[in-house]
């Protein structure tokens, strides 16, 4: 008996089409933007032990402590990307910064405790210049 699959190219729009249309009794799927928030879960609700842990790690300036309090989403995410230095970065200035030009932004002194560790982060973490290795056999 032959087990593999056959695969082909087809684009997102008929690949989206083909699902809809095998849909059960006309049945629609919402499309749900990418950017709509989930239910909480329970990185949500409350402070994980490590951001607890990594929180303290920070010099007292640089400690998001009303994020903290009032998002602990935030801050359990930041404390997870906090050695990934491009995931890090990124959600900092998405934090920082409204891309999609609809947010109400954070309450006072977020946004501020939020751009004081990016700025920490950014001095203390600096973006390396990359660096062939060929210009170490110069």
């Amino acid at each position: 008996m032959d087990n593999s699959l056959d695969f082909y190219a087809v684009t997102v729009e008929d690949a989206k089409r083909a699902l809809d249309e095998n849909l059960p009794n006309g049945v629609k799927v919402p499309r749900v933007p990418r950017w709509v928030r989930l239910p909480p879960g329970q990185d949500d609700l409350a402070l994980r032990p490590a951001a607890t842990q990594w929180l303290s790690s920070l010099p007292v300036l640089a400690r998001p402590h009303k994020c903290a309090e009032h998002y602990p989403r935030i801050v359990n995410r930041l404390s997870r990307l906090w050695q990934s230095p491009l995931f890090v970065r990124e959600y900092l200035d998405e934090l920082v910064s409204d891309k999609r030009g609809e947010r109400e932004g954070f309450p006072h002194g977020i946004k501020e405790e939020l751009t004081q560790l990016r700025d920490y982060y950014n001095r203390t973490y600096p973006i390396q210049e990359r660096r062939s290795i060929w210009d170490a056999a110069g």
